[in-house]
């Protein structure tokens, strides 16, 4: 039995070692819009405006091809982009961030 075993061991250390190279789909584009609330509650709520530095996050780790929309919502809904905007490139990145400046928190839900 301890032979088998030998041979067995012997054989898998010479036996020739393939390596396969795993490669996962691409990763799938996302589409969101990202709907911050900024009513007069929020000013106790979120008194230091987190909810900003959270969707520069976001933005900033979105890949090219990604796209996003930023709308903030009181007693009416304040849109910071035209729609969707497509991630073509970094540039693009500073621009959505720059739009996400705090407002002051006011109006209701």
């Amino acid at each position: 039995m301890v032979r088998i075993l030998l041979l067995m061991a012997l054989l898998l250390a010479i036996a020739p070692v393939h390596l396969v190279n795993a490669q996962g789909p691409e990763p799938a584009q996302v589409a969101v819009i990202l709907i911050l609330d900024n009513s007069g509650s929020m000013a106790d709520n979120d008194p230091t405006d987190l909810r900003f530095t959270a969707a520069k996050l976001f933005v900033a780790l979105l890949d090219e091809g990604d796209a996003v929309g930023i709308i903030l919502f009181s007693t009416e809904s304040h849109p910071l982009t035209d729609g969707l905007v497509t991630i073509h490139s970094a540039a693009d990145k500073v621009d959505l961030v720059r739009s996400l400046q705090p407002v002051a928190a006011k109006g209701w839900t």
